[in-house]
């Protein structure tokens, strides 16, 4: 596969993600960002700050397609940080699953905080 492959498979989701960053001496830091693309192999997505190279993610990203048109999903995806810089980071999956989610907002309390409330999740309507 060359660079040009691996960038076609690169899709621009633009979604609120609520992340934990894992460290084995320190309690768990949590945030929210905004992915900014989603692969089979990787995610980028917006940070508060730079995460260390290495460092385990696991995160939190609302599904924008419904389940057989009337479920809501959210994608719960591990994976260690790639790269990273000071306002995104892209991490490897190393584990992913689908789940179904409560009608509301996935994060809204946390999202409110920062700002990031804009982002309201509507059903899609039905066709």
């Amino acid at each position: 596969m060359n660079a040009m492959d691996e960038f076609r498979h690169k899709f621009p989701i633009r979604q609120p993600v609520c992340y934990t960053v894992r460290r084995r001496s320190r309690m768990p830091e949590e945030a929210v960002g905004e992915t900014i693309y989603i692969s089979s192999r990787e995610v980028a997505f917006t940070t508060e700050r730079t995460l260390g190279i290495g460092q385990r993610v696991e995160m939190t990203v609302n599904w924008p397609v419904l389940l057989e048109r009337t479920c809501r999903l959210k994608l719960n995806i591990r994976g260690h940080v790639k790269r990273s810089d000071a306002s995104t980071a892209v991490i490897g999956i190393e584990h992913y699953e689908f789940r179904t989610r409560a009608s509301g907002p996935l994060f809204a309390p946390m999202l409110g905080a920062v700002g990031l409330i804009a982002h309201e999740f509507r059903p899609v309507p039905q066709s």
